[in-house]
């Protein structure tokens, strides 16, 4: 596995603003991630969020409409973005999706 990466990838910005649009067609605007990404890039603020201790608010709002396939959690593991998070962080969005309807796989 690659070591993880310090710097903010175009094409993980690119895929986090579509989720983002994907977000808002299931009426979630979400305001305090898009500050993130402001602040600290994609990878940046992904990574907060996988580093504290609770899910955020967004991962309720997104568990409520059954669609946690857009939350940090679920895009730190998909296969082409692992690369960026490390072996904690990623254990920790396992943990956080394995207690809910979200099936993981291959990852």
């Amino acid at each position: 596995m690659m070591p993880v990466m310090d710097t903010d990838d175009p094409s993980l910005m690119a895929f986090v603003e579509q989720t983002i649009e994907e977000c808002k067609t299931i009426h979630y605007n979400p305001t305090r991630f898009r500050v993130m990404l402001k602040q600290h890039g994609a990878v940046g603020a992904l990574r907060i969020l996988l580093d504290v201790k609770d899910p955020s608010d967004g991962f309720s709002t997104l568990l409520m409409k059954k669609r946690l396939d857009l939350t940090a959690e679920a895009i730190a593991l998909r296969p082409e973005w692992q690369r960026h998070f490390t072996k904690p962080q990623r254990d920790r969005a396992r943990e956080r999706l394995a207690g809910t309807v979200y099936a993981l796989t291959d990852v």
